[in-house]
């Protein structure tokens, strides 16, 4: 799959970009909460990584009176390797996998949904007439839409210090001609994953998604498509 830098990007005429206009104004600062929509998926999914990771996974447990992960807790990592979503009635193409990994010295549980909001813009805008235009935007949370893909019933994963709890971001690459009718050429700086019970983030960077016009679909935690 094709890659591109922030630097191929703005070689390719970023400086008509939405946010930028011709007086050198800054993208604009959208506080965007997407309200998730809910698709079901006709699938086989399968709720554990491979048996290859490094770390170990977080097993179903009917224990509930452990106390919630917080973001406190967690840290996040993408699988860096892109597969295609193994559906035919899939509106995606592509699935990275994204691992919340219990970084505490305590046990906690983690079930249900995770928030997904994409943050910024990691290009610098530029306007051959008069650079530069607009600097990077690390900051303002992205409009897009986040559909939750109903693979199988959300679990409680009780988490061991050192194991993670994955789920899955389902998207289309903004270069897929064929699927993609409006491509914003701007990859998102971060990515904020909020688990229930807690407001606080996870700070997923770098996140290597190039989704189309900003839709992505996700899984609960611990479900993998």
């Amino acid at each position: 799959m094709k890659r591109w830098t922030p630097g191929l990007v703005v070689a390719m005429a970023l400086a008509g970009l939405a946010g930028c206009d011709a007086g050198g104004g800054a993208l604009a600062d959208e506080d965007v909460q997407p309200t998730p929509s809910v698709v079901g998926v006709s699938a086989v999914a399968g709720s554990t990584p491979k048996s290859g990771d490094a770390t170990p996974a977080a097993r179903p447990s009917a224990n509930a009176t452990t106390r919630s992960c917080k973001a406190a807790d967690l840290s996040a990592m993408a699988d860096d390797s892109l597969r295609h979503a193994p559906k035919a009635d899939s509106p995606w193409t592509i699935v990275t996998v994204i691992k919340l990994t219990n970084r505490s010295s305590s046990v906690c549980t983690l079930s249900g949904w995770a928030g997904f909001t994409m943050v910024g813009y990691d290009v610098v805008c530029i306007n051959t007439y008069n650079p530069p235009v607009c600097p990077p935007d690390h900051a303002a949370h992205r409009d897009q839409k986040v559909t939750r893909v109903e693979l199988e019933q959300p679990k409680v994963y009780t988490v061991h210090p050192g194991e993670f709890v994955a789920f899955s971001v389902l998207w289309t690459e903004l270069y897929d001609r064929a699927n993609c009718g409006e491509p914003s050429f701007t990859d998102p700086y971060d990515v904020e994953i909020r688990v229930p019970g807690d407001q606080a983030a996870v700070i997923l960077r770098p996140i290597l998604i190039q989704p189309c016009d900003g839709d992505v679909g996700i899984t609960a935690l611990g479900v993998i498509a």
